[in-house]
């Protein structure tokens, strides 16, 4: 659960906690026993659906940028080639220039 410096990563840091708070939340539960797993198994569901919909949320959100991102470059490269595109106009004008000068 470290990356490459030693630090801990994110991801094993929340599971640790997540792992630390339940079993804290067991132990100090003032609930009799079914009825703290009945709300356990409450949080978990509710949990899931939490984290399933903000993933799909998520995936939203970077397909959509990253079709903004693919629109963007799209223009850059059609600028570019416009700009390629007059360079090469304005060299062969001055060729044609320099070539009619030189006759």
């Amino acid at each position: 659960m470290t990356n490459q410096s030693g630090n801990w990563m994110p991801a094993g840091a929340f599971l640790l906690g997540a792992i630390t708070g339940g079993i804290a939340a067991i132990l100090l539960a003032p609930y009799a026993g079914e009825e703290t797993r009945n709300r356990l198994k409450s949080g978990f569901v509710n949990g899931k659906s939490t984290a399933k919909r903000r993933s799909q949320e998520l995936a939203s959100t970077i397909v959509d940028r990253g079709e903004q991102l693919v629109d963007a470059g799209k223009k850059k490269i059609a600028d570019e080639v416009k700009r390629f595109d007059s360079a090469i106009e304005a060299g062969k004008t001055a060729y044609r220039q320099s070539s009619a000068a030189h006759s």
